[in-house]
């Protein structure tokens, strides 16, 4: 009897380190499947971005400020609407691999996100869906992914003013960073669905700088013009290295915080009129190189001008030169919209703006995307309902070869 129970136990004992074993194996796979998530976002995003510069800086020389996040994120939330080769040619423009679960991984990141201000740095991002419930239903699957993924509850606009509560909310999310995105009118009669992400950051240097060594500098631009900025200055232990690739630039890290999560890092070519070749020479491998394995730090002295940052720009004809030509000309949105009462509907608008901050004590950093879609306007209709005449003619003669009246084209 007491050999039994004894067998009895073992085996229970045994069925329980199994389960148990078991469990620790199925969480250990998940975290590594979350992590080969990650590391293919951090390549999608860090490929879209730098693509989205290249394209951004070919075509003048004047400042430029964008969140590549901020972007993506709200390509990603209108690819759960789009089907067929819109939606195959956003995953090339986002750079996205087969199977690559895009929607979870960012939504895995932002999770990440320090909820409330910690270690000197607060960032918040968000998204927000308006749309005309008049006019359009949205798709069940659709709204689903939003809420799931993106966090993002849809809203009816508020006409005749359907602009204000946007602005507002974009107030609110970027920390009154950005006023008055949208303008009165940007939202027409043929806007049916608005989709919106926001960040915003704000992060305190490691090591501020002290504003009583501040003083006015040269500063020599991409024309080759000396400009007096305010430049700051720090004595202090930071990490450089040689950018790579054999580019001759350097890169330096200006970490934020006390947690080493995030820094702002300095790409700085070794010629004042060297950013051309960088430019030309970056690709997503450079950068991401160029970015990680810092070296120890050393004592340096670094100076950089304090600078206050503001873009605002239409990206409608930058992301056609990148791939997207079928989401502005014949979107297949037929996920994102049950019911439209407007007819067949097409995105016409990405609306991006993004300031930067930089002094002192640290950086502010705030960018919205907003991604318009509309009610395709109907051409003027030709009904040919009625009787009519025919002329067939040679126009370079300019001779009427047959003529004729259709009263009644059933009849012979």
């Amino acid at each position: 009897m007491e050999y039994h129970r004894l067998v009895w136990v073992l085996f229970v004992f045994v069925l329980f380190m199994h389960d148990g074993w078991g469990q620790t194996d199925r969480r250990q796979r998940q975290r590594e499947k979350q992590q080969r998530r990650l590391a293919e976002l951090s390549r999608a995003t860090t490929s879209f971005g730098v693509s989205l510069y290249r394209q951004l800086a070919s075509r003048n020389q004047e400042n430029i400020v964008f969140s590549p996040l901020s972007i993506y994120t709200a390509l990603s939330m209108t690819m759960l609407g789009t089907y067929g080769e819109t939606k195959n040619q956003l995953k090339r423009v986002l750079s996205l691999r087969p199977r690559q679960g895009v929607h979870r991984a960012l939504n895995a990141v932002f999770a990440s996100f320090p909820r409330s201000p910690a270690a000197n740095v607060t960032l918040r991002l968000a998204n927000a869906v308006y749309y005309d419930d008049a006019d359009v239903v949205l798709h069940d699957g659709f709204t689903r992914g939003l809420r799931r993924h993106y966090g993002a509850y849809p809203k009816a606009f508020e006409r005749p003013n359907p602009e204000t509560p946007i602005n507002d909310w974009v107030l609110r999310q970027t920390g009154g960073k950005i006023e008055d995105f949208l303008n009165p009118g940007d939202i027409t009669s043929d806007t049916v669905i608005m989709l919106l992400n926001a960040v915003f950051f704000q992060g305190t240097w490691k090591d501020i700088f002290d504003e009583r060594y501040t003083r006015e500098g040269d500063f020599t631009t991409t024309s080759g013009d000396v400009v007096s900025v305010p430049m700051m200055s720090r004595d202090g232990s930071y990490s450089v290295k040689a950018v790579g690739d054999g580019i001759p630039a350097r890169v330096l890290e200006l970490p934020y915080g006390s947690d080493d999560r995030f820094a702002m890092f300095i790409l700085l070519p070794d010629e004042a009129n060297g950013l051309r070749e960088l430019e030309g020479r970056l690709s997503s491998q450079v950068l991401e190189e160029a970015v990680t394995n810092m070296p120890e730090q050393y004592r340096y002295q670094v100076r950089m001008p304090k600078f206050n940052m503001r873009t605002k720009m239409l990206l409608k004809d930058t992301l056609e030169a990148m791939g997207l030509t079928r989401f502005f000309k014949d979107a297949d949105l037929t996920r994102m919209v049950r019911q439209s009462n407007r007819g067949p509907l097409s995105v016409d608008s990405v609306i991006h703006e993004a300031v930067l901050e930089v002094d002192e004590k640290g950086t502010r950093a705030a960018a919205v995307t907003a991604i318009g879609v509309s009610a395709v306007s109907l051409p003027p209709q030709f009904a040919v309902t009625h009787p009519f005449l025919i002329v067939l003619r040679d126009k370079k003669a300019s001779i009427n070869l047959f003529m004729a009246r259709v009263n009644d084209p059933s009849s012979e």
